[in-house]
């Protein structure tokens, strides 16, 4: 017999039923998402609504405290205001000449109507802290910077602008405008005199879904924060790196309204409303056109969450038992999707591989112990190392890192994650010097 969740998920889209062989699993993978999502923080912030007269400006805000910033104009949660409350970015105000962190929070996604009744997505704007937010910890890399973070309430991760023709509780229709969040921020951002005086470094990360995020808005906001003058970029995408179900990801991409949106490359609008355009493209424009940045992503071989939401997602579609992944058909995926940026030609992308089932790292004091070896095996280069390097002055270097003996992909075992795909071995990048790594 189905559990009440999955009969409620195909009930809802008029779907074949499940197998009941695997109902659990689909429980398990919405129930894994759920509990992936921030942790509030825990201590009092204090708040600032903009208006005419008033700016939330940051040299008003107290050093090394969390504001959250109301925007208001057109950003909103993916409920009614009186369900969601309104949306909002947090600053914790640093030494801005230094550096500015924009991060993009995670949170789940909500891409129907089942998944949305679901409660995949957070829906409420709340600051979060751990790992890079961290003020006290002096490993911490970014522990005197400006950080800003993209509060997630809209359940699109970052990038929607669509009125969905179903209703919250409010009897209102489920709105999910990440596109005008995210733009929000960059706009407040680009109107500080702390930056438009200069900031040396800036780094754009987020973790889950805001990795989808900070992938999809890294061409985007690169461009327009390069008013800033800093001397030195990197993109750290942290646990998403966007594998998904077969014949899923364009009509997702679509559906959530990206299409006519900022995080689409005029040249990638039509493929994207003929259902055309993959989440690897977006990427791979993105690495293109900034081939001096390097993409420093983290990823688990084994991600339970990420797996989670591929089940979920292949749930909701209403597909059979071939759309089930383990953690073996995971990782083969996502060494997949990789080859492909490195089989295009782009050498500014590298891989920290760390051999775990964990699910984010920049926020969460595993950024200080994990390994490519495991959550507490640094090694001769752990985690944090990697990230420490980042942003590089010309002339450095910087690897990636996986541990295991080399595998061809082709010959990937079945059951088995200890390998390395022998096509990522040995990437490098080096600020200044574009090369191709064979």
């Amino acid at each position: 017999m189905l559990t009440r969740l999955v009969l409620y998920t195909t009930a809802l889209l008029g779907a074949k039923a499940l197998d009941s062989t695997y109902d659990s699993e689909v429980e398990h993978a919405f129930q894994s998402i759920r509990d992936s999502f921030p942790v509030p923080l825990v201590v009092d912030y204090a708040t600032c609504s903009m208006s005419a007269n008033e700016p939330c400006a940051l040299d008003a805000m107290p050093d090394d405290e969390t504001t959250v910033v109301y925007p208001g104009g057109e950003t909103r949660c993916i409920f009614d205001q009186s369900i969601s409350g309104n949306f909002g970015f947090q600053v914790i105000p640093g030494n801005s000449s230094k550096g500015l962190l924009l991060f993009y929070q995670g949170g789940g996604a909500c891409w129907d109507e089942a998944s949305t009744k679901l409660g995949l997505c957070t829906t409420s704007a709340v600051p979060s802290g751990g790992g890079v937010f961290d003020r006290n910890d002096e490993a911490n890399p970014y522990h005197d910077w400006t950080v800003v973070q993209v509060l997630y309430c809209s359940g699109d991760v970052h990038g929607g602008a669509v009125v969905r023709d179903y209703n919250d509780k409010a009897s209102k229709p489920v709105t999910q405008t990440g596109a005008a969040n995210a733009q929000a921020v960059l706009d407040w951002i680009l109107a500080q005199r702390e930056f438009a005086s200069g900031t040396t470094e800036v780094v754009l990360t987020g973790s889950s879904a805001g990795c989808m995020g900070v992938q999809l808005w890294a061409d985007s906001a690169l461009e327009q924060l390069s008013v800033l003058n800093f001397k030195r970029t990197a993109v750290i995408p942290d646990s998403f790196v966007g594998y998904f179900p077969p014949g899923t990801e364009s009509p997702l991409i679509n559906q959530f309204g990206y299409c006519d949106t900022a995080i689409i490359s005029p040249g990638l609008v039509a493929d994207c409303k003929a259902n055309r355009l993959l989440f690897k493209d977006v990427v791979a424009n993105a690495l293109g056109k900034n081939s001096e940045v390097p993409f420093a992503y983290i990823n688990s071989k084994e991600d339970a969450v990420q797996i989670g939401y591929y089940i979920a997602i292949a749930a909701t579609f209403g597909r059979n038992v071939s759309s089930w992944i383990t953690p073996s058909m995971y990782y083969t995926g996502v060494n997949a999707m990789l080859e492909y940026y490195a089989n295009n030609g782009h050498t500014n992308m590298l891989m920290y591989m760390v051999s775990s089932p964990m699910h984010t790292y920049m926020d969460d004091s595993f950024m200080y112990t994990a390994g490519a070896k495991g959550l507490f095996q640094q090694g001769d280069f752990g985690l944090i190392d990697y990230i420490s390097t980042l942003p590089l002055w010309n002339g450095e270097t910087l690897t990636g890192a996986c541990d295991g003996e080399l595998q061809n992909l082709d010959d990937a075992p079945a059951l088995w994650t200890g390998y390395c795909d022998s096509a990522l071995d040995g990437r490098e990048f080096t600020q200044g010097v574009q090369q191709q790594i064979a």
